[in-house]
């Protein structure tokens, strides 16, 4: 039975090919024509395309058909648009900004009951970028909340106009100097080249991220700042007044000539650790570790509680111009 069906099938699609060509042969071939008009814009060269498609003989019969369905425009491999025929087989499409140079457009009639599918040939059209390249820059949320300690990411974007497609380097200024960082991944983009559907070019994004460090004790300070008092400039004259009045006192007892016997035997050792101690606190009140252990390294203050306007700024050259542009963005930090 299985195999009675499949036989039954093959017959079927066998039988049908034949048909199918035949009604496709039976269809009337069709022409087309295509006019473009062309006009500039504020921004760039905008055109209105034309076709006019109809039987390329007369109709045999008493009523004249006349093609029916749709045209696509197309920009090489790309459709700009497309607009349906009208009772006399016509239809238009304008476009307000074509992308910067030579364009070949071509129609596409899609065909229909009577009518075969056909296309035109092409039309040449050059239109220009009335401005100078150049771009914008956005980003996603313009307001950024985050805990110190935490990170807070937004998208960057640079639009491109007229054509602008350059190499943009990003960099942000405004965050807390404190343990806060900008990162922007990629550092650098570059908008696209236009095309029909985007005239000015194709934008390019960046993902910002801000990095924020969490308190890990200490006081916030200014870089350079020294605390007055015993752990600030005093510690020069420690340093130098210790050893000096020790050293001194050494040598007044080494000068004692009223001293004799063991007295005087006793002085002088006295004298010699005294001078032996001046010379060592000396040179450990130079040293580094001396230095660690009167002043260990200040606490992390961690990124400063506050409202902050951070402006991230684009800035591209290529030896002769030099564009630039930037979006301010609130940031919020909280503990």
């Amino acid at each position: 039975m299985s195999l009675v069906r499949h036989v039954f099938l093959i017959l079927i699609a066998l039988i049908s090919l034949p048909l199918a060509h035949s009604q496709q042969e039976q269809k009337l071939p069709a022409q087309i024509t295509l006019s473009a008009s062309t006009a500039e814009g504020a921004a760039r060269t905008g055109a209105t395309f034309t076709v006019q498609v109809a039987a390329t003989a007369p109709n045999s019969g008493t009523v004249s058909l006349v093609p029916t369905g749709s045209v696509s425009f197309m920009n090489g491999e790309q459709s700009i648009g497309a607009a349906f025929l009208d009772s006399h087989g016509r239809a238009s499409l304008s476009v307000a900004a074509l992308p910067a140079g030579d364009q070949k457009i071509t129609a596409v009639y899609e065909g229909d009951d009577n009518f075969r599918a056909v296309s035109s040939a092409a039309a040449a059209v050059h239109a220009e970028a009335n401005g100078v390249p150049s771009f914008t820059l956005s980003t996603s949320n313009s307001t950024l909340s985050v805990t110190a300690g935490q990170d807070v990411s937004t998208v960057i974007t640079a639009t491109p106009a007229f054509g602008f497609n350059q190499a943009v380097s990003l960099s942000c200024s405004g965050v807390p100097y404190a343990n806060t960082t900008c990162v922007f991944s990629p550092a650098q983009v570059t908008p696209g080249a236009a095309t029909a559907a985007n005239p000015n070019g194709i934008p390019a994004i960046s993902t910002l991220s801000i990095l924020t460090t969490a308190y890990g004790g200490g006081e916030l300070r200014e870089p350079g700042f020294r605390r007055p008092g015993i752990h600030g400039n005093d510690d020069t004259v420690y340093a130098i007044a210790a050893p000096g009045i020790l050293a001194l006192a050494g040598l007044g007892l080494t000068r004692r000539r009223w001293l004799h016997g063991k007295a005087r035997g006793a002085a002088k050792l006295l004298s010699i650790a005294l001078l032996l101690a001046a010379s060592g606190i000396g040179l450990s009140s130079c040293s580094q570790r001396y230095h660690y252990f009167a002043r260990p390294p200040e606490g992390n203050p961690g990124t400063p509680a506050g409202t902050y306007t951070v402006v991230v700024s684009g800035i591209t050259g290529n030896g002769s111009s030099l564009s630039t542009s930037s979006v301010p963005l609130t940031l919020k930090v909280t503990i």
